[in-house]
């Protein structure tokens, strides 16, 4: 990141780097993946943005619990017609699996809460 930057015209000291990847850095492993970089310049979510997000929340969870599992996924979502698996190169399972897991930004669990959902689309 120190010389990407650089080769920008940006010159950070050790210790303004290290600020910056603390900001961004929302998984804690020491570096700045795409979406992480993505939600720290998007900012704040408006009003009707954050009101899209609960509706289609609200979709995938089927049963209110407030929480969406690969189930709910299951319910909504039918994995037989993904490109991969019409290929043959992944299970129906492991497409549900790995579209959960895009939602999944404080912990990878199986559930899904409306904050790590709303936080994907920050």
């Amino acid at each position: 990141l120190k010389w990407g930057l650089r080769d920008y015209g940006v010159d950070l000291s050790d210790r303004d780097l290290d600020t910056v990847i603390n900001a961004f850095d929302r998984n804690k492993d020491g570096r700045i993946d795409f979406n992480e970089f993505l939600r720290g310049i998007r900012g704040n979510l408006s009003a009707r943005r954050r009101a899209m997000i609960n509706l289609a929340y609200d979709q995938l969870d089927r049963d209110g619990s407030g929480v969406v599992t690969i189930d709910d996924v299951k319910l909504a979502y039918n994995a037989e017609e993904h490109p991969d698996v019409k290929e043959g190169t992944k299970s129906p399972d492991e497409v549900l699996k790995e579209f959960m897991e895009q939602w999944e930004t404080t912990e990878v669990d199986g559930k899904v809460t409306r904050e790590e959902f709303a936080d994907y689309y920050k």
